[in-house]
C-alpha cells in the first residue's frame, strides 16, 4: 500500500462549476485533462496561500484513508477562461493549486438542521467519519474542522469526511481555526487537536440522533443532558467526555459502530475485510508518524527503506517547491544529493515502530529479528501480518514467523461477541466466563468489548466489572460511557465520572455514598 501520485497527473483541468470559496482559496469541480475524471481543483486566490495550501497537500498524501479525499496533484495553475494550464515555471498570473479525488454526495448539515435522519446515519457517521479520523491521528494529524457541513453522504451510503484546510498536529493545543459550535466553551474541556476532533465528533452524532440538541445554542451541555438513544449513546457518552484525555480512540469509534451496524446485512466477511484495511493503514501511518519531521526537509528515500516513504518525500518536494516564492512544482527532481536521501530507521525507530502497534507490551519483546531484517523486508512482514491480525493482538512469534515469511497463522474461526452469544439473554456460563476475563490484567479488549457491545443484555454487575477494568487501564471516557448507563456502581461510578471530567455529579454521587454508607 502506497500514495499512488504520479509526477504530473495532467497539464489541464477543464473547471466545470465552482464548487466553493473561502478567504484563501476557491473550489473548482473540475475535469482532469481529457478524462471524465472529476476533481476538486483547490486553486489559492493569491500566491501568499501557497504554503497553507503545500501543508493541506502534503496532510491529504499522509492521512490515506478510504474515507479521506485522495490527493491527486499539486502544482501551479494559469487560469484561461474556464481552462487551467498546469505550468512549471512561475511567471505572473499563476496561482498555486491542488487537485483531490471529487467526492460526489451532499453534506448532512440538511438533515441535521431539520432532523430528518435515517434511523441508521448517526452510527454510519460514527463509523466513517470514525475512520477517517483515525486515520488522521495514526499518522499524527488533526482534521480540525468537524462539522455536519464537512460530512458527504456518498450515494453509496457511506460518508466522506472533506476540508483538510484546518489539519494540524494532533498534539497541537493551539487552537488556530475551526467552528466555535463544536468547540467547548470550558478551556480546560480543549485539550489537544486529537481530542477536539473527538468531542466535535461527539457533538455531531447527538445533533443527528437528538433534534434539541442541534436547535440548541450551548449545544455541548445539552448533548451531555440528552438522551442518546440506544446503542448510539454507548459512543457519545464516551466522545462527550469532559476531560481531554478520557476520549476514546477515533479507531474504537470506528470498529464499535461497525460492529453495530453489521446485524444481518452486512456478510463477516465484508466486516474482516474492512479491518485488515484498517490493520494495514495502521502499520504504514506508524511509519510515517515516525519520519514526519525527516520527511518535511527531504528529497529522497534511499532504496532500502519502506515503500511508503518515498512516494510521501515526492509530494512533500513538489508541496515545497510550489510554496517558495517564484518556485514551483517540477516534473521530477534533480538528482538529490547523498546527504538528503532518507535511509532506513535507526535499531530505537524500529522499536519504537513496533512499540505504537503492539502496545508497551513490545518493548520486552526479543529485538533480533526485528533489528536483522531490512526495513524493506520488516515493512512487507508486518502489512501482511496486519493483514490478517490486528496489530494490537501480535506476538512477538507472530512477528518472528511473519518475517521468517510464514506469515501470521490464520486466527480462529470465531464470531464475535454479539454471535457468539446471541441475540437473547445472556447465560450463566457466558457471564462467568466475561467475569474471569474482565479480570485480568492486562486489559482483556475482547472481554470489554463484549460488554459494551451487549449494551443493556449485560448484566449490570458486568458492566460495572468492565468500566473498572476500563478505569484502569486508563480508558476512563469509554468507562464513562457504560457507568451513565446504569444507576448501579457507588463508588467506583463516582470515581470514574471524577477523573472523565464530570465534577458536579461525581461529587453528588459520593455525597450520597457516605450517606448511605455504601462503597459499591
Amino acid at each position: 500500500m502506497s500514495i499512488k501520485l504520479p509526477p504530473r497527473c495532467s497539464d489541464r483541468y477543464v473547471l466545470v462549476r465552482q464548487a466553493g470559496a473561502g478567504g484563501s482559496s476557491t473550489v473548482w469541480l473540475a475535469h482532469a485533462g481529457d478524462s471524465a475524471r472529476p476533481v476538486a481543483l483547490k486553486v489559492a486566490r493569491e500566491r501568499s496561500f501557497a504554503p497553507a495550501l503545500a501543508a493541506e497537500a502534503l496532510h491529504a498524501a499522509l492521512a490515506l484513508s478510504p474515507r479521506l479525499p485522495d490527493l491527486v496533484d499539486v502544482g501551479l495553475l494559469a487560469i484561461d477562461g474556464s481552462v487551467g494550464h498546469r505550468v512549471e515555471l512561475g511567471s505572473d498570473g499563476t496561482l498555486p493549486f491542488i487537485a483531490l479525488g471529487w467526492v460526489d454526495g451532499d453534506s448532512i448539515e440538511a438533515q441535521v438542521r431539520t432532523g430528518a435522519c435515517a434511523p441508521d446515519l448517526a452510527l454510519r457517521v460514527a463509523r466513517d467519519a470514525g475512520e477517517a479520523l483515525g486515520d488522521m491521528h495514526a499518522v499524527g494529524l488533526a482534521h480540525g474542522d468537524v462539522k455536519p457541513a464537512n460530512l458527504v453522504l456518498g450515494g453509496d451510503g457511506r460518508i466522506s469526511l472533506l476540508d483538510l484546510g484546518l489539519a494540524c498536529d494532533a498534539g497541537s493545543t493551539e487552537v488556530a481555526g475551526g467552528t466555535v459550535r463544536y468547540l467547548p466553551q470550558d478551556p480546560r474541556e480543549l485539550g489537544d487537536a486529537r481530542a477536539r476532533d473527538l468531542l466535535a465528533l461527539g457533538l455531531v452524532l447527538a445533533e443527528l440522533a437528538c433534534p434539541e440538541v442541534a436547535r440548541s445554542s450551548r449545544p455541548i451541555g445539552a448533548a451531555r443532558r440528552a438522551t442518546v438513544p440506544e446503542p448510539l449513546a454507548a459512543i457519545c457518552g464516551a466522545l462527550l467526555t469532559p476531560e481531554p484525555g478520557a476520549r476514546p480512540s477515533a479507531r474504537w469509534v470506528c470498529e464499535t459502530a461497525a460492529e453495530l451496524l453489521h446485524g444481518a446485512r452486512s456478510p463477516r466477511e465484508d466486516l474482516a475485510a474492512a479491518t485488515a484495511g484498517r490493520s494495514r493503514r495502521q502499520v504504514r501511518a506508524a511509519y510515517l508518524r515516525l519520519r514526519r519531521g525527516e520527511i518535511a526537509g527531504a528529497t529522497g528515500a534511499a532504496p532500502e527503506v519502506a515503500p511508503w516513504l518515498a512516494p510521501a518525500i515526492d509530494v512533500a518536494v513538489r508541496a515545497r517547491a510550489m510554496a517558495a516564492t517564484g518556485g514551483s512544482a517540477p516534473q521530477a527532481r534533480d538528482e538529490p544529493r547523498p546527504d538528503s536521501l532518507l535511509g532506513p530507521l535507526d535499531p530505537e525507530g524500529r522499536i519504537r515502530w513496533l512499540i505504537s502497534l503492539v502496545g508497551p507490551s513490545a518493548t520486552a519483546w526479543p529485538s533480533d529479528a526485528v533489528l536483522g531484517a531490512s526495513e524493506t523486508d520488516l515493512a512487507h512482514a508486518l502489512d501482511l501480518l496486519a493483514s490478517r491480525r490486528r496489530p494490537a493482538l501480535w506476538s512477538v512469534r507472530d512477528v518472528e514467523a511473519a518475517l521468517a515469511g510464514g506469515g501470521a497463522p490464520p486466527p480462529k474461526r470465531t464470531a464475535p461477541a454479539r454471535e457468539r452469544l446471541g441475540r437473547g439473554k445472556l447465560d450463566a456460563a457466558a457471564a462467568a466466563s466475561l467475569a474471569l476475563r474482565l479480570g485480568r490484567v492486562p486489559l482483556d479488549a475482547e472481554a470489554v468489548e463484549t460488554v459494551e457491545l451487549l449494551g443493556d443484555r449485560a448484566p449490570a454487575e458486568l458492566c460495572l466489572a468492565a468500566a473498572d477494568a476500563l478505569r484502569l487501564a486508563g480508558e476512563l471516557g469509554r468507562a464513562r460511557s457504560l457507568v451513565l448507563r446504569r444507576p448501579e456502581g457507588g463508588a467506583v461510578r463516582a470515581d470514574i465520572l471524577r477523573r472523565a471530567g464530570d465534577l458536579a455529579q461525581a461529587a453528588e454521587l459520593a455525597r450520597r455514598c457516605v450517606e448511605e454508607g455504601t462503597d459499591a
